[in-house]
């Protein structure tokens, strides 16, 4: 069982053989005996699997998700359990184990994470990729630039929809301003399925004028 502490999640313990971690490391997540275990998609084939979805210079990802059980718990705490700690310190592994490319420039780059609509971020309370942005800016010391990108209707979620459909409704989504200079943006989000939500997403940062350099999950579907 993952344990917290009152300040947030603290993985005192490995959620998965409960042994204990080090406490001096700001971003472990499990040990690593059960994380060698893990699906775990950061090498090279993770970047094919990335774009073979989404069509951009950067693309990287941390792991499978459909394979761990735990993984999915993880996912599922963040995502619908409310715990914001558990999404930035995922935030953080990911940004530890992913460099921010030496041929960008840092005063220009920002993390935007994928845009919840108003309505569904009051009722869930948080943006969870928004959480793993900052985890992962506090590692690429780079800004997270939440309101750059925002969803324009509410609806039905993208979640179990085949690929053609999901390009179909994802497309008039999403809308990006316009801001002081020009920015270099990395996508966050927690789980790209087949690709078009980052891609409308894309999109619509490019219609505004900026620079879509590449996108970054937790897990890939």
């Amino acid at each position: 069982m993952v344990r917290y502490l009152k300040n947030g999640f603290f993985p005192k313990h490995c959620p998965i053989c409960e042994e204990l971690l080090d406490e001096g490391c700001d971003w472990l997540i499990a040990c690593d005996l059960c994380s060698a275990h893990w699906p775990d998609l950061r090498g090279p084939s993770g970047l094919v699997f990335m774009k073979e979805r989404c069509f951009v210079e950067y693309a990287q990802t941390g792991f499978r998700l459909r394979t761990e059980k735990r993984l999915n718990q993880q996912v599922n705490e963040f995502k619908y359990g409310g715990n914001r700690f558990l999404a930035r310190r995922w935030g953080q592994w990911l940004g530890t184990h992913h460099s921010l490319p030496n041929e960008y420039q840092p005063n220009r780059c920002v993390l935007v994470p994928v845009p919840l609509h108003w309505k569904k971020r009051v009722i869930r309370g948080y943006n969870q990729a928004h959480w793993i942005a900052k985890g992962i800016s506090s590692v690429w010391k780079i800004p997270v630039h939440s309101s750059l990108l925002r969803r324009r209707h509410y609806g039905k979620s993208l979640t179990n929809l085949d690929r053609k459909s999901r390009n179909e409704l994802s497309r008039e989504l999403y809308e990006s301003k316009d801001a002081n200079g020009r920015f270099q943006v990395f996508l966050v989000d927690d789980v790209m399925t087949t690709g078009s939500t980052l891609s409308a997403c894309g999109d619509a940062v490019q219609r505004a004028g900026h620079e879509w350099i590449g996108i970054i999950t937790l897990a890939l579907a």
